[in-house]
């Protein structure tokens, strides 16, 4: 979730590294609001999908980068981790090679997108 994750960079940057100790002066985050989230991620869905390019086009871009997989000799049971997982295209050739895969993203729009590809 954006808000926690927010809430936690907010937390280790309160944080004094030499005293270990809360520095008061700093105003902390407002609480949490979902639906300010889930209209970035509307906004970001959007912005994706227009500028990105289909998803035909991305999975022809991304299939060069096949050879670079097949050299590195990873078993098919190694987790192949897609940070800033978008749609998901990355993950799905992945899968359609046969390797395990699992992503990481900023948005709960682009995960929900991404899970039935990876």
């Amino acid at each position: 979730d954006v808000s926690q994750a927010k809430r936690f960079i907010y937390q280790i940057r309160n944080q004094d590294p030499a005293l270990g100790q809360s520095r008061p002066n700093l105003t902390p985050l407002p609480a949490a609001n979902p639906a300010a989230d889930a209209q970035l991620d509307d906004f970001y869905s959007a912005f994706e999908d227009e500028f990105r390019g289909s998803r035909a086009a991305i999975n022809q871009r991304l299939q060069k980068y096949m050879p670079l997989i097949a050299d590195a000799n990873l078993s098919r049971h190694a987790k192949i981790l897609d940070v800033g997982c978008g749609r998901g295209e990355w993950l799905e050739i992945l899968r359609d090679a046969g390797y395990d895969r699992s992503d990481s993203t900023s948005t709960m729009r682009c995960s929900s997108n991404a899970a039935p590809r990876g």
